[in-house]
């Protein structure tokens, strides 16, 4: 599994938390803490290093071997002299990262034993939150102790903390922090930022310095397809880094990244009014002026480039589906569940007697008591995150990407979708296998807005010969990462 989708996974988990944590303990609040290691592979101390490789019981030759490795001559320039390196490991080297693990599993170990607190971690990117805002201190203490024990520092520009306000609670106050103790910089996520209500939204003003940029790059494009490509990566840049919908995060952040990319068109095209189709065929018929505005149908500038369209982007087919298919099923939150334990402890309570006059308590042991008695309904919805089933399943499903709702096609549609399928251009295969259920999405929602279009302005849907189409230059393009300018950009 990428790092990607690891972090969109513990992205899900946090709001899943939050959310359980709002039903459980409505009273207490709940703290979410995010820390970075500053230069983190250069930090590293080869003495602590070889430390913990002999508490770990590794013999002297390999520690010998080691010390070499880490120790070995170095130079920057042609023209300087060889160094040895005195801390820090190689870059992009297996042991390197073994070393690295090494140190950020003792940290891991020392805060857990400590504070019973787990954390959350993506090699030196690190999460963790409770509702004991005393634990969250201990821990954020710790570490720092345990930073300066090896030598390591926490970046505090990306550090931050985040309270979350009791459910009961209804203010329009934004507490930044716990405390003095804990880092007093925002919770971030991809472009998200974690509010005291609990939800993360993106701030207009933290992606307004991308926008620019990307309205610039658009601007300077020399030509068409340059200029699709642009608009296409960046979409997907956005996309990404606004997090992918799953079931926890509801119709609230679909329908709030709809409104954060009508704004971002807004912003990029603000003579047209966020119409990006406009700009488009002005630049068309400036290139071309043979060409006629009003004989380019809307349809072939999104229809697929394998296709003989354009290839543009319509972020707003995706987010539709999406949209849909949450308005069309009525999941069970945990907010529902309350009424259901009532429930679930009464059929269990039945069994239990029916069980008790055969002394057979094979498959109601977990919910008795030393003394073969039945617990009470508070000892009951005490075990709702350990034992209850219907808890789990909720909580397994909250944590699924939501999937897109599939539109009704007619048959020669349906036809066409293994057309689009073949014809379209390869990618590596795990970004295939991680992208195919929503690329097959996004195709039948094309066919289903804009198939009939096609068909009344082409006759036909497959209108040009794919053998005239130079595959291996759409194929490069599409691969083709843009040199962002920004480190703090994430490729998809």
């Amino acid at each position: 599994m990428d790092k990607f989708n690891l972090k969109s996974k513990l992205f899900y988990l946090i709001n899943v938390e939050i959310q359980l944590h709002k039903i459980l303990q409505p009273n207490a609040s709940f703290t979410v803490v995010s820390a970075d290691l500053e230069w983190f592979g250069p930090s590293i101390s080869h003495e602590i290093v070889q430390i913990f490789l002999e508490f770990c019981g590794v013999s002297q030759i390999w520690l010998d071997f080691f010390d070499r490795f880490l120790k070995q001559p170095i130079y920057y320039k042609p023209d300087e002299l060889i160094r040895q390196r005195q801390r820090g490991v190689p870059i992009s080297h297996s042991l390197s990262h073994l070393f690295a693990e090494l140190l950020l599993f003792g940290l891991d170990l020392y805060i857990y034993q400590n504070t019973d607190i787990f954390i959350y971690r993506l090699h030196d990117d690190i999460w963790f939150f409770n509702s004991q805002s005393t634990k969250i201190e201990q821990a954020w203490t710790l570490m720092n102790e345990y930073a300066q024990m090896t030598g390591l520092k926490f970046n505090e520009e990306k550090c931050g903390s985040r309270r979350i306000q009791p459910s009961n609670i209804i203010t329009n106050v934004d507490e930044l922090s716990t405390n003095v103790i804990l880092p007093s910089k925002d919770v971030k996520w991809g472009l998200l930022t974690l509010q005291s209500s609990g939800r993360f939204i993106i701030h207009q003003e933290t992606i307004r310095p991308l926008l620019d940029e990307m309205k610039t790059r658009l601007t300077n494009a020399t030509t068409i397809l340059e200029w699709i490509n642009l608009y296409n990566k960046y979409i997907s840049f956005f996309m990404c880094n606004f997090g992918q919908c799953a079931n926890i995060l509801g119709t609230y952040h679909i329908e709030h990244i709809i409104e954060i990319f009508q704004y971002i068109h807004r912003y990029i095209f603000p003579e047209t009014n966020g119409n990006a189709l406009i700009i488009l065929t002005n630049r068309i018929v400036e290139q071309f002026p043979s060409c006629l505005t009003d004989e380019i149908c809307e349809a072939w500038f999104y229809w697929p480039l394998t296709q003989g369209g354009l290839g543009l982007k319509n972020i707003y087919l995706d987010l539709y589906s999406v949209q849909q298919y949450l308005l069309s099923k009525k999941m069970v939150g945990f907010n529902q569940l309350s009424a259901k334990d009532a429930e679930k402890y009464a059929e269990i309570e039945f069994e239990y007697k029916q069980a008790k006059k055969h002394k057979k308590f094979r498959f109601i042991a977990q919910f008795m008591h030393d003394d073969e008695t039945f617990i009470t309904f508070d000892e009951y919805i005490q075990r709702r995150e350990t034992h209850l089933s219907h808890w789990t399943a909720v909580y397994t499903n909250m944590l699924a990407i939501t999937p897109g709702l599939s539109p009704n096609l007619t048959n020669i549609f349906v036809d066409h979708i293994e057309i689009f399928r073949d014809k379209s251009t390869h990618m590596s295969s795990e970004k295939q296998h991680r992208m195919k259920k929503d690329s097959d999405s996004y195709l039948e929602w094309l066919l289903c807005y804009y198939g009939e279009q096609i068909q009344s302005t082409f006759s036909q849907l497959d209108f040009i010969d794919s053998e005239n189409l130079p595959i291996g230059l759409i194929t490069l393009m599409k691969t083709t990462n843009i040199d962002w300018n920004n480190e703090s950009k994430e490729e998809e």
